[in-house]
């Protein structure tokens, strides 16, 4: 089974998407495309998998987090992984221990990439980092779970997207109750403040309209072959985001979420939809854009990751950033990145700065690919 995840996880093809298969033992698997690589990438030998159900990536995620809140087990083993700062795991309601170890899923894995970027002349020194988060124990088990979950919302909701989504937002309970009830996780981060980010999320989740929309811009660059990134932001109100910044001239990289709910259960301040609204919960703009592979690859440095395990990142290279102008490789402070290990970066591969273009038309061909390929909402 392990390596059946392996496979699925790794391959990485041009149809953006997100399938569910019923195979011949009637366990069910997720394959989900990123469109970043020209040949795909497998660990364990090739095979056939024939994809046969497809569900936009926003729907399969809301799914996942509509399971954390009426399933159990599936609940219990989410709330084991991601515990990389010694966080508080709960052993029952009332009561708390602190956990040992380090998780047994390093899934904020920020210093070794810019550890490697240090030494490294290629990009591929920099994927196996991706590829190693598919060996912990019991994400495979996770993973299959919540994928037979998922498939049975599904058929319950006569196979029908609409419907699977309002019912799946109606029946998230208030996140005024995720701390007490179900020890959401990134409540009990000892090193952030968890209480606007999650009004803010909990709020977004009840805006059936926008989410509806995007779940609809989904399904449509799927036909077009193409993957969405999302980002919400307060300080351009209705404008398309700026990737320079207004106080230095330089190049700002501004993040992206390449999935709807990306960090959601341990990183909910870089999770995608929780910023639908800026802090004192007015609505912000918040806009998406439909890329093709070559856009991605020429304008973004992007964390490779499954949706799946999106869903229990943390840090800020799970998500995407929009690539920094650099004229030559020399350690560097880049806009747009504040974790304390990320605030100085050397990097001659061309994975966080971009050698090819120069600070003026880099930001003019972003603004102008916004311009064609974004959307602002509402």
């Amino acid at each position: 089974m392990k390596k059946i995840l392996a496979y699925i996880l790794l391959c990485f093809t041009f149809v953006e998407g997100t399938y569910l298969i019923e195979r011949h033992d009637n366990s069910v698997c997720l394959y989900e495309s990123l469109m970043l690589y020209d040949e795909p990438r497998n660990l364990f030998g090739k095979g056939q998998i024939d994809a046969s159900i497809w569900v936009p990536p926003s729907l399969w995620q809301l799914s996942a987090l509509h399971a954390y809140f009426h399933n159990e087990h599936i609940r219990n083993t989410i709330n084991q992984f991601g515990y990389t700062q010694n966080l508080y795991h709960p052993t029952e309601k009332a009561q708390w221990r602190q956990h040992p170890k380090r998780a047994t899923w390093p899934n904020n894995f920020d210093e070794v990439v810019i550890e490697t970027l240090k030494k490294s002349l290629d990009q591929t020194d920099i994927l196996p980092l991706y590829d190693s988060f598919i060996h912990y124990e019991g994400l495979s088990d996770l993973f299959f779970a919540l994928n037979d979950y998922i498939l049975t919302l599904y058929k319950n909701n006569q196979q029908n997207y609409e419907k699977m989504l309002l019912n799946i937002l109606d029946e998230i309970p208030p996140s005024s109750q995720w701390k007490e009830n179900f020890f959401f996780p990134f409540y009990f981060s000892l090193f952030k403040d968890s209480s606007q980010d999650m009004e803010c999320l909990g709020k977004a989740l009840k805006n059936k309209e926008l989410i509806t929309a995007l779940m609809h811009n989904e399904i449509t660059a799927q036909q077009e072959q193409k993957i969405v990134f999302y980002r919400g932001y307060h300080q351009c109100d209705k404008n398309f985001p700026n990737p320079i910044n207004s106080d230095t001239g330089e190049s700002h990289a501004l993040s992206f979420g390449t999935t709807l709910l990306g960090g959601v259960f341990y990183s909910t301040d870089a999770c995608a939809l929780r910023y639908t609204y800026h802090d004192n919960l007015s609505p912000n703009t918040f806009f998406t854009v439909n890329l093709t592979s070559k856009e991605c690859l020429t304008y973004f440095r992007i964390g490779p990751l499954h949706p799946f395990l999106q869903l229990i990142a943390d840090g800020e290279f799970f998500h995407a950033h929009t690539k920094a102008a650099l004229d030559t490789p020399k350690e560097k402070s880049v806009s747009g990145y504040y974790a304390e290990c990320n605030r100085r970066i050397f990097d001659v591969t061309g994975y966080i700065f971009s050698y090819t273009h120069s600070l003026t038309e880099l930001s003019q061909q972003l603004k102008e690919l916004f311009h064609s390929s974004g959307k602002l909402y509402p």
